[in-house]
């Protein structure tokens, strides 16, 4: 019903910080997604982390080599292949969702199977309380409840009910502090500019105009400079003092402020995210490396979250014990050809090829060649 965002203040922060600290963050988290849509830069590396866990591949994998494990991972790939094609509800958007967590400090995404499909529901954070590492339901949204004195009234989410990445060390809890100080500090400086930031102005009157009439051209000149046009005496000399108060520093200030949330959510700069140029190639790259970890490091606890919905999707089809997960994979630079080598000396081998593993790790089509044998032989006329 109101913004949290409007009117903040460093007390309010505060007491919001302080009630996240009793295990009621649902205000704090409201604020974050508003900062998140307002602030630009949030948006920027918000979708740069998310882009670096959506650009990678990932597969269901067996956790054994049993005939049961296999077919197991077969139809659960399946399954989440045609949860990737729904746009709103399915495993793109519930990634997307989960990467929330490294600004929010926590994503939840709630599995249903339905119809045999896969769907995943987005748990809004303010729906969620989290206390002393479990999860509450709330969802009234409650902005007064304290789980430390109410643990009776709530109900435990169960872990095995929901896929869920917690962050300890979350980007939004400086990026908030961040964002009241650019926003005090850009309404002081307007203030500041608006008073003392017009450009100085000195006139000196023609020679010989006596000191007495001094106070006279000062009055004059500043009703000419506050309309913005009229008349002065010949002889006259308007000089402006560039610098000084005229001089915008603030744009510094919020470039450093900018710089320390790219720091946090993409381990490099401003620079860095707009573009390499100018940059050493060994600087480029060693920055590339750093976003990279980080982007492993999500993808290391999505993957651990998801695992959670390839479980449901084991027993709904009928499997008591679930022999697969859900794994990122690395860019494979073996090529199509050289997995089809390698496959065609294994058979030789007399070795069993998974076509249909092998088919979705290379790319590849097969068409099966039938020998027919011609019913009817055409011989040619004469003519």
């Amino acid at each position: 019903y109101t913004n949290p965002l409007r009117n903040l203040t460093r007390p309010q922060i505060d007491m919001m910080i302080d009630a996240t600290q009793r295990g009621n963050d649902a205000r704090l988290q409201i604020a974050f997604e508003k900062m998140e849509k307002i602030m630009p830069i949030f948006s920027i590396v918000l979708n740069r982390r998310r882009a670096g866990v959506l650009n990678r591949k990932w597969e269901i994998r067996a956790t054994d080599n049993t005939p049961e494990a296999i077919k197991q991972e077969e139809e659960i790939q399946k399954m989440f292949i045609e949860s990737d094609f729904n746009n709103e509800e399915g495993l793109t958007s519930a990634l997307r969702h989960l990467c929330l967590a490294t600004f929010r400090g926590r994503a939840i995404v709630k599995p249903f199977i339905v119809d045999n499909k896969l769907i995943f529901k987005k748990i809004q954070n303010w729906n969620v309380l989290y206390f002393n590492n479990k999860l509450y339901w709330n969802p009234e949204i409650d902005l007064m409840i304290n789980p430390l004195d109410n643990l009776e009234k709530l109900t435990e989410i169960p872990k095995d009910e929901v896929c869920y990445c917690i962050e300890d060390m979350p980007v939004d809890f400086p990026g908030i502090q961040i964002y009241l100080r650019q926003l005090v500090g850009e309404t002081e400086w307007a203030r500041f500019v608006e008073s003392c930031g017009i450009p100085q102005i000195i006139l000196t009157p023609p020679e010989g105009t006596a000191d007495a009439q001094l106070q006279a051209w000062t009055d004059r000149a500043i009703k000419i400079f506050e309309g913005g046009s009229g008349t002065l005496p010949a002889g006259t000399v308007v000089q402006q003092l560039t610098g000084g108060r005229g001089d915008d520093t603030f744009e510094s200030f919020v470039k450093h402020q900018q710089e320390v949330i790219v720091m946090m959510a993409t381990g490099g700069t401003l620079g860095t995210i707009a573009s390499a140029t100018g940059m050493g190639s060994g600087l480029a790259e060693m920055q590339d490396e750093v976003f990279q970890s980080l982007v492993n490091y999500d993808c290391k606890r999505i993957q651990n979250a998801l695992n959670i919905a390839v479980a449901k999707c084991a027993n709904v089809l009928g499997y008591t014990d679930c022999k697969c997960k859900f794994e990122f994979v690395e860019a494979d630079a073996t090529s199509p050809t050289e997995y089809l080598d390698m496959a065609i000396k294994c058979k030789q081998l007399g070795m069993e090829i998974n076509v249909e593993k092998f088919k979705r790790i290379t790319g590849l089509s097969f068409v099966k060649m039938i020998e027919q044998t011609p019913t009817d032989v055409w011989t040619p006329s004469e003519e």
